[in-house]
């Protein structure tokens, strides 16, 4: 598979920021049902996609090696995630007042780029894993958006959008023609983090646990229905 379509799809989802941004941002989300179905749809695509599909497969050549890697993108994850002040983290303070400018600008770039190098990872799977990731990845957006007004998240936008296409070439120029299913697992195991680590706890927070898990159903059912029928639609 070629890096053009993971790329542009991982990069189109930062525009989610911009789509969840309001002239004035919101102080507090907290009890709305619809953010909350939203992240958990989300957790459904990314959980189903890297632990269901993507790991499985390219784990079949050497497992332990593999599944190494993938506990090593966990862990990888949760230490870069919790290097953010919990003040200017989207989730952690998602339900407190948002300081505008600069640190929240940066904090939301940081924070993108993490996101936008797992969709381009697991996109590399295949077509099917990179349209799913990225629509995770536009939707986990969104609610991190209304945190900030319209300014900010543009910046934020084109900030981690010109970051992130650097990073991505530098893995492409690292990993060149060399067997991609390490780096798929790697990307893999941050994305497990990142649903286990943030989105799961923030859809907890804006609502009910039962719309969080309805909605990660619905997500994981979405992504089932998509693999298995994209040889026959492609």
């Amino acid at each position: 598979m070629t890096y053009w379509l993971p790329a542009i799809l991982s990069l189109l989802s930062l525009s989610g920021l911009i789509v969840g941004a309001k002239k004035k941002p919101e102080k507090s989300i907290k009890g709305d049902q619809h953010i909350s179905r939203l992240l958990g749809f989300s957790s459904g695509l990314i959980l189903y996609t890297a632990m269901g599909e993507a790991l499985p497969i390219v784990a079949e050549q050497n497992r332990m090696l593999y599944f190494f890697v993938f506990f090593m993108g966990m862990l990888l994850n949760f230490g870069l995630s919790h290097l953010m002040p919990d003040a200017y983290d989207p989730h952690e303070g998602a339900n407190a007042p948002k300081e505008e400018g600069r640190k929240t600008i940066l904090s939301l770039s940081y924070h993108s780029l993490q996101e936008t190098l797992i969709v381009f990872g697991m996109g590399l799977y295949s077509v099917p894993a990179a349209v799913l990731m990225a629509l995770a990845a536009f939707f986990h957006h969104i609610p991190e958006g209304r945190g900030v007004n319209r300014r900010d998240a543009l910046l934020a936008t084109i900030l981690s959008g010109a970051i992130s296409l650097l990073a991505i070439c530098l893995v492409c120029f690292l990993i060149g023609c060399q067997d991609l299913s390490l780096f798929i697992s790697l990307c893999s195991g941050m994305a497990v983090c990142m649903t286990l680590d943030e989105l799961l706890p923030a859809a907890r927070r804006y609502g009910q646990h039962h719309t969080m898990i309805g909605g990660m159903i619905g997500g994981m059912m979405l992504a089932s229905f998509l693999i298995l029928f994209a040889p026959i639609i492609l």
